[in-house]
Parts: structure tokens; C-alpha cells; sequence
């Protein structure tokens, strides 16, 4: 008798689930998106079109809601390129174009992901109408790429852990090994850098499994075993920022 076991590659295993969980698992990091027209040669911000709606709507409906408020911790940067021909001979348009998307993580300020899929030449009796035809025929290919990706993202993300830069100023130079060693040893925390100290100025990445927030209670938390005391100043982006405060007189 043989026992035969599929195991899915991550990209398989991302598809199975909606794009929701991975977000939510993710933390709910907050989401821009903004699009560019190119429109026979002519670029311009656009913040009302059909392609929005259509790539808004399919997130909501996996589960994911745009910001509009929090300073977006990743931004989808949709580019349409459109250029059309007037046959006069048979009264119509044509219009050839190509949509695209750029995943941009901007708390780091670095490109994770693009796609882009191109369509045409449609015809149409007007220039929206080809317009809209050659859009609508790539759209959805773009979008179903941008939900996968997402998707793989965040489910990396959660397997292996993001970087995080933790600064603890006004640290005493004879605790730095200890200090060192505790914050690489906490839980969910898979890797680090060697750490520097400059100007009693701490300063590690690490790559934590969760969010900044977390990590930062977890460093509170051990600290405080410890009986050290610090305030955390900052959580921003990838970056953690603590003050290392006089221990009190027993």
C-alpha cells in the first residue's frame, strides 16, 4: 500500500484561503490606492474611474478595506496607458492599452511586486466605448495577479517574520551584551544583525513573526523581568524606538 501526500507550494496554499484572513493575520495594515492615465501620450491623477471602483470593489470583496485616514503602510499604484485611432472610413475607434500595477511597501519605501497585462486594438463607435473594451478586457487579469500576491505577502510575512529596527537611546554601555542577547532570544523573533552602539545610542534589526507593537511589548515585557525601565517613544513603519529610563532607588 503507498500513501501519496500533496504539499502545497506557499502560492497554493495562499490561493485557498481569501485574501481577508491573510490581512487580518497580517494585522490589517492600512492600504492606499491610486491610479495614473496615460492617455495617447497625456498623464494625469485620477481619482474616480471605473478601473478604481473595480479594484476596490474586488478587495472589499476578499475581505480587504482601503484607508482612508492611517498614512498607508502599503500603497497599489495603478498605471492604464491608452492610445486610440479615429478610422473615419468605417466611423469608428480603436484603442490599444495596457494596465499595470506597482505593490509598494511604504513603510520601507520599496517595491514588492508589479504586473501588468495588455489588450487590443478594440473598436468602438465612440472613443469611451473603445476605451472602456480594451481597459475592461485587462483588467481583471491585473486584479486576480494583485489578490494572489497579496496574498503570498502577507502569508510570508507571517511564516518568516518582518525586519524590525529596534533604538534604544541613553543605554548603559555595560548592559549592552545583555540587553543584546535577551532582545535576539525573544520569542518569535527567527533572525538578527549584530547590534551597534554609538553615543549610548542601541540600535538591532531583527526579523519578528507580528507586528511593531507586539514586538515592542514583548521588549517591555522582558525588560521589565529584568527590572529595567523603559518607554517606548515610537512604533513607525519598521522601527521601534525606546528610552531607557534611570532605574528606580530600592
Amino acid at each position: 500500500m503507498t500513501a501519496r501526500i500533496a504539499i502545497d507550494s506557499e502560492e497554493e496554499a495562499a490561493a485557498k484561503h481569501d485574501l481577508g484572513h491573510y490581512w487580518l493575520q497580517a494585522g490589517k495594515p492600512p492600504i492606499a490606492l491610486t491610479l495614473m492615465e496615460e492617455l495617447n501620450g497625456d498623464r494625469r491623477e485620477v481619482n474616480d474611474d471605473r478601473t478604481v471602483r473595480f479594484f476596490r470593489d474586488t478587495l472589499v470583496r476578499n475581505g480587504v478595506e482601503l484607508s482612508e485616514n492611517a498614512p498607508p503602510h502599503y500603497t497599489i499604484e495603478l498605471l492604464q496607458v491608452v492610445n486610440t485611432q479615429e478610422l473615419t472610413a468605417f466611423d469608428t475607434t480603436t484603442a490599444n492599452c495596457q494596465v499595470s500595477y506597482r505593490l509598494v511597501d511604504s513603510s520601507r519605501g520599496v517595491t514588492i511586486a508589479e504586473h501588468k497585462e495588455s489588450h487590443g486594438p478594440d473598436a468602438g463607435f465612440s472613443f469611451d466605448q473603445a476605451k472602456e473594451k480594451c481597459i475592461g478586457g485587462a483588467v481583471p487579469a491585473v486584479s486576480e495577479n494583485l489578490i494572489r500576491k497579496l496574498a503570498e505577502v502577507w502569508n510570508q510575512n507571517w511564516n518568516n517574520g518582518i525586519e524590525q529596527m529596534i533604538t534604544i537611546e541613553h543605554l548603559p554601555g555595560d548592559l549592552v551584551p545583555r540587553v543584546n542577547t535577551i532582545v535576539q532570544n525573544l520569542h518569535r523573533i527567527s533572525a538578527s544583525t549584530p547590534a551597534t552602539f554609538t553615543n549610548a545610542k542601541f540600535i538591532k534589526k531583527v526579523t519578528f513573526k507580528g507586528e511593531g507593537s507586539e514586538l515592542a511589548a514583548a521588549i517591555l515585557a522582558a525588560f521589565e523581568d529584568e527590572n529595567w525601565h523603559v518607554t517606548v517613544t515610537a512604533i513607525q513603519g519598521n522601527g521601534i524606538s525606546l528610552l531607557w529610563q534611570d532605574i528606580p532607588q530600592q
